[in-house]
């Protein structure tokens, strides 16, 4: 009996271990092929080895909209939620052929906030995307009861309270906006999309002492896509073209109003997705990478616009002098005349000298009062506030002072005042945190590059 009960234990154990190892290898097998099906799903969609250069040929482009009531196509007054900005681009992904899934997911009166729980929600919408497009931030600022009591019920708070109220949330608004494209990336295991990041436009046109405020949100916007290395569209020169036809005394965009805004997104998409910016022949400055002035450094030195220096580099945050100002201004805006000059201290053997005589004869500069150009100094921002506007041909005679809004605003010169606050008012250059402008303060190089992109993008919005 007793050696029956043991031979019964030994058959029914070896049962136990065939079906142990049957098991094991189906699960085996199984692990092998979802491994090879995820290997080459990720051959299939492909992968960027940088979120600053797409070297992917897709058959389709998946593309994501986020954002507020302009991401949603809201109307003007409410009406509907029509067709924004991000159906536009979507058409134009359409016409050049790479068709994808499109989700706009866009929402009128989101915060940053509300868009950073909404990505719980559509994470395998993100991880597949391409293309993402944000706009994001304002109603962080518009919902405040002090600053909506001053723009939509007949201010019955002050403009300083609002303003003050505005100006305290913009960090806690650009922190949240951070959050959102950092989680975004985390998503994107693989996908690793283009994200473009609006700027706003001015939306209150009536309230022009609000302008400000929406400046120092969009350099806060601009500064959180300069640290995550994504895409800042700048839409203001664009919409400040035609605004009272494109926000007929709405905050929302006629159907013309979000098709501008749409080519300003498109500019940058066409750009970064589609073309490369760097010729094989082109030899890239060596300390420029992921800088957030990289791209707009590349298109004029590509074209020959911009140059560095005999070592290779750029030297993108080094202060921009007089001499290299004006030369930069006369291949941009292709001045080629000579004037006469008296300058003292401009030699005829300076390799500067004709591009003084092109600034001379342009009329954009006269130099010091004793006669000097000073060609080694650097350019102060009233100094380019001042040539940017002359070459421009800016009505200087509008009455509305924008300055008065900042901190040093009372302490401006008048030969400038009125420059900067006809490029305050057309959003090329703007503010501080701390609310200064700073119109003492040197112009980077980088800096420059970046206002002549904006200068690009208002002249094409004037054609």
């Amino acid at each position: 009996m007793q050696q029956i009960r043991i031979f019964l234990i030994q058959k029914i154990s070896l049962v136990y271990f065939v079906l142990a190892f049957i098991f094991i290898y189906l699960i085996f097998s199984q692990l092998l092929t979802w491994t090879k099906q995820g290997y080459d799903s990720q051959m299939l969609l492909g992968s960027s080895t940088s979120s600053n250069q797409s070297t992917v040929n897709y058959t389709g482009l998946d593309y994501v909209a986020l954002g507020d009531s302009y991401s949603a196509g809201q109307t003007p007054y409410g009406v509907a939620v029509g067709y924004s900005y991000t159906d536009m681009i979507n058409e134009k992904i359409r016409e050049r052929g790479y068709a994808g899934n499109y989700d706009k997911m866009g929402v009128s009166g989101y915060t940053t906030i509300n868009v950073f729980n909404q990505l719980y929600g559509i994470e395998q919408m993100i991880a597949e995307a391409e293309i993402v497009t944000i706009d994001i931030g304002i109603n962080d600022l518009l919902l405040l009861p002090e600053v909506y009591a001053y723009l939509f019920e007949n201010h019955t708070k002050s403009f300083d309270v609002a303003e003050a109220a505005a100006i305290q949330q913009i960090p806690e608004a650009a922190a949240n906006l951070k959050k959102i494209i950092v989680r975004l990336k985390d998503i994107s295991s693989y996908a690793d999309p283009q994200i473009y990041v609006m700027g706003y436009f001015n939306a209150f046109p009536e309230f022009p002492e609000f302008l400000p405020v929406i400046q120092q949100l969009n350099e806060a916007i601009r500064l959180v896509t300069e640290d995550t290395g994504v895409r800042y569209i700048e839409t203001m020169p664009a919409m400040d073209a035609h605004l009272w036809e494109y926000l007929p005394g709405d905050l929302h965009p006629t159907v013309e109003g979000y098709r501008a805004i749409a080519e300003a997104f498109w500019r940058e998409i066409e750009k970064s997705l589609f073309n490369s910016l760097t010729s094989p022949h082109l030899i890239k400055p060596s300390d420029i990478s992921e800088h957030w002035a990289e791209e707009k450094i590349l298109r004029l030195y590509s074209q020959g616009i911009i140059a560095g220096y005999e070592d290779g580099t750029f030297k993108p945050n080094h202060p921009m002098t007089r001499a290299e100002f004006v030369t930069l201004m006369n291949k941009f805006f292709k001045y080629t005349e000579l004037g006469e000059i008296g300058f003292s201290d401009v030699p005829e053997s300076a390799w500067y000298i004709t591009e003084v005589q092109k600034a001379v004869k342009a009329g954009y500069i006269s130099g010091y009062i004793d006669n000097t150009f000073q060609a080694k100094n650097p350019v102060t921002r009233q100094e380019a506030a001042v040539i940017i506007a002359k070459i421009m041909g800016y009505d200087l005679s509008d009455g509305l002072d924008v300055t008065s809004r900042f901190v040093d605003g009372a302490e401006i010169p008048n030969w400038s005042r009125k420059s900067l606050n006809a490029l305050i008012k057309r959003g090329i250059i703007g503010g501080y945190p701390d609310r200064t402008l700073k119109f003492q303060g040197t112009v980077t190089r980088a800096e420059v590059v970046s206002i002549l992109s904006l200068l690009t993008t208002e002249q094409r919005a004037g054609e």
